[in-house]
């Protein structure tokens, strides 16, 4: 077992920034082939925007999300001397905690576009 654990950590960066980068890149990356292959196979899509761009977009929010979360891992790992005042730790985390929520939300896009599209399936007969 230790042996197949080695040999699986070779592939993934040491760097904990650019470790979290790429799972985040490889979490998008799942749910972004699952969601659409599932929102195609629903195929209802709201009017006033096309699939095409919500894949685009999808793309831009999903890198960015990935960008975002590396960068809070960067500023979390920031070192702090003794020194350091209370307002800069604060400042720090608290830059760190928003980055990661709004990386959250670029990497979980395609999850909630595939809930939105479930939602006008399940609510358009209620319309009807």
């Amino acid at each position: 077992m230790k042996q197949f654990l080695s040999r699986q950590r070779r592939f993934l960066p040491r760097n904990p920034v650019q470790h979290d980068f790429v799972i985040c890149l490889g979490i998008w990356l799942i749910l972004q082939i699952v969601c659409f292959a599932i929102v195609s196979a629903i195929s209802v899509t709201p009017v006033a925007i096309q699939p095409q761009k919500l894949f685009v977009l999808s793309i831009l929010l999903g890198l960015g999300g990935a960008c975002l979360m590396a960068s809070s891992t960067q500023i979390a790992l920031t070192p702090t001397t003794p020194g350091t005042p209370r307002k800069r730790k604060r400042r720090l985390k608290l830059t760190s905690q928003v980055l990661s929520w709004l990386g959250l939300l670029g990497i979980a896009f395609p999850l909630l576009i595939l809930v939105f599209q479930i939602a006008l399936k399940i609510l358009a007969p209620l319309q009807a």
